[in-house]
């Protein structure tokens, strides 16, 4: 009787030791199957893992190796697979991918391993690259096209002309009266005006999805400071930190400094106008975002046109 007390009692603290050690258990499974494939903008994990034991599987991801500001996303199980995709990426980038893995009682992590979406090269996606009325733009994958120059400019490191808002014809010279503009139109927008066809200034939203939806590199072009705005879709274009003028200075203040764009939303009534605005500080982007214009219109900012 002792001895079969004594068996008992021994299956009894093998049990509770396995239940108090789970991440021994954890730090031993294998991924089985494993079915990773990478597209342009995204990439797809199918797999399976050496176990039946786990509650739920996530797929942890990352740009970085040390997984800084990981995401993560809860896979789906269906007959012993699980799988997940992964979308709104950039393309012909390196992320790291790991598994969570959870059971009722603990948790773990597997090992990394890298994965790199494709590049526009690698895909028959249509060309996103054209021209409009003379004047070329980029698809960025946003909601318009972006042009590869400021109004007035030869190349995208030219600074372009500079405008007061509402004025089509840039000055060198900006003493005088400024009258204001109290709404937009079509004739008061430099960019239809110069440009044509079916250019115009960017709206305070179209702005915010360029600084929220793309990657802000900053970069020298040409001997020129500025960023280079990468889309999801791995198109690019340069925006030079081209400064501003005021009346007070008659020249390009902050050249290389910081950029101050025209958009063509009203901020409030008065003559205030949203733009967008960015600046160089250490080498590093700071700061990407649309302001009301303060001083009102008589600053003269260049304008970076957008069509459908």
């Amino acid at each position: 009787m002792k001895n079969i007390f004594a068996y008992i009692l021994g299956i009894g603290l093998l049990f509770v030791s396995c239940e108090r050690d789970p991440d021994f258990a954890l730090t031993n499974i294998l991924v089985k199957h494993e079915k990773i494939v990478p597209n342009l903008t995204s990439f797809s994990v199918q797999c399976e893992f050496s176990t039946m034991i786990l509650s739920s599987v996530y797929l942890q991801y990352a740009d970085n190796p040390d997984f800084v500001g990981y995401e993560e996303v809860q896979m789906k199980k269906k007959e012993g697979k699980y799988s997940v995709d992964i979308t709104n990426l950039y393309s012909a980038t390196q992320y790291y991918i790991r598994y969570s893995l959870i059971t009722d009682i603990a948790s773990n992590t597997t090992d990394s391993r890298m994965v790199k979406t494709l590049s526009s090269s690698n895909t028959t996606k249509e060309p996103t690259v054209g021209t409009e009325n003379g004047y070329q733009y980029v698809d960025l994958g946003l909601s318009v096209k972006w042009a590869t120059c400021n109004v007035g400019a030869l190349d995208p490191s030219d600074y372009g002309d500079y405008y007061r808002f509402g004025e089509t014809t840039p000055k060198n010279k900006y003493s005088g009266t400024y009258d204001g503009c109290s709404s937009y139109s079509f004739s008061v927008d430099a960019a239809s005006v110069k440009w044509g066809g079916r250019w115009r200034m960017p709206t305070a939203s179209q702005v915010e999805e360029l600084t929220s939806k793309c990657n802000w590199t900053l970069i020298t072009l040409d001997g020129v400071d500025g960023y280079n705005v990468k889309g999801k879709n791995g198109n690019s274009i340069f925006i030079p930190l081209a400064g501003y003028i005021h009346e007070a200075n008659n020249h390009a203040t902050g050249v290389g400094e910081y950029g101050f764009y025209w958009t063509s939303t009203s901020k409030t009534s008065g003559s205030t106008w949203h733009r967008l605005v960015f600046y160089k500080s250490g080498g590093i982007h700071t700061s990407c975002n649309v302001w009301g214009n303060p001083q009102y219109g008589s600053y003269a900012h260049p304008i970076r046109p957008v069509c459908p």
